[in-house]
């Protein structure tokens, strides 16, 4: 109850209200995902991440009645050369895999070590532009890259 009015209160105050949740469903997590209006399924190239998906995703659709149409794939530290594919892995549990932010995981870890954003640190990085893309479609708002315009036209620019 004290969770979904805080929800509440956050909704009224933001546009959109993010949730990181850990993959063990409790009531708590149960309320945050009852609340939702999407939720992301956030999993790597594994196996063991297919599996835990896939049960995840029974709870979510037969246990707590979240409508299918809710749920979304998003595959982090995602690798080209991986040895399980996004076919493979979309196939093994029947739904699209939505989006995809690629293994920078160095870089990722220095950005939350320093506590300075990959956004300031490397904006053209892909991981930062997965992000970027990844913030427009939860959203609905394209986010733009400040300097795109100033590296097209350096000349331009400077005087």
């Amino acid at each position: 109850d004290r969770l979904s009015a805080f929800i509440a209160l956050l909704a009224v105050h933001n546009q959109h209200v993010v949730l990181d949740v850990p993959h063990a469903i409790d009531n708590l997590t149960a309320t945050a995902f009852g609340l939702a209006a999407t939720t992301y399924i956030v999993l790597q190239q594994s196996t063991l991440h297919v599996r835990n998906a896939t049960r995840i995703i029974r709870i979510l659709r037969d246990e707590l009645g979240v409508p299918p149409q809710r749920l979304k794939l998003l595959v982090n530290r995602y690798s080209k050369n991986a040895m399980l594919q996004l076919d493979d892995m979309s196939r093994a549990l029947n739904m699209e895999i939505v989006d995809t932010v690629p293994n920078h995981y160095q870089r990722a870890l220095e950005s939350s070590d320093s506590g300075v954003p990959l956004y300031e640190v490397d904006r053209g990085a892909a991981i930062t532009v997965s992000l970027l893309n990844l913030i427009a479609q939860m959203s609905g708002v394209k986010v733009g890259r400040p300097g795109l315009l100033r590296r097209a036209l350096p000349g331009f620019l400077r005087h």
